[in-house]
């Protein structure tokens, strides 16, 4: 039949998904009161929050940023971050984790707006590092179900 096809004619080259982390090395929630203002060094290798309410003004790179609820924010390598807590109290999720062989996302890409779905998994990777209690082969493992 014309225009028809089927899968044979599509042949499908199955190989093996690698997850890039080799060790998270921190899950938190964090939360800041307003006013406040922070300088500080984001961890080595990859870190990314999660803003769960809040808004505030972020300097990192010579870029400024007003993140907000919903928003993500990337950072790679040990960069400075100024933080001044100006639109109300602040909670964000915040996962550091080492991964050499992912690379960092370009400057202008760092701070984006998440999907409803990233927002339900910053919360259950939090929950499941909750549970693990530290132990590294636990979080390794609960690592491996979201790359």
């Amino acid at each position: 039949m014309a225009g028809r096809r089927n899968h044979r004619e599509y042949p499908v080259e199955l190989g093996v998904v690698v997850n890039p982390v080799e060790y998270i090395a921190g899950v938190w929630r964090f939360s800041r009161t307003p006013g406040g203002f922070s300088l500080a060094h984001s961890t080595p290798g990859h870190l990314v929050h999660y803003i769960i309410h809040g808004a505030y003004t972020l300097t990192t790179d010579l870029r400024t940023y007003r993140v907000k609820a919903g928003d993500v924010i990337v950072y790679h390598g040990t960069e400075s971050v100024e933080c001044r807590w100006d639109g109300g109290a602040v909670e964000f999720y915040s996962i550091a984790f080492e991964a050499s062989a992912l690379p960092p996302l370009p400057l202008d890409r760092r701070v984006f707006a998440a999907s409803r779905r990233a927002a339900e998994l910053f919360a259950e990777i939090y929950a499941i590092s909750q549970d693990a209690q530290g132990d590294p082969v636990r979080l390794r493992l609960f690592a491996g179900l979201y790359a």
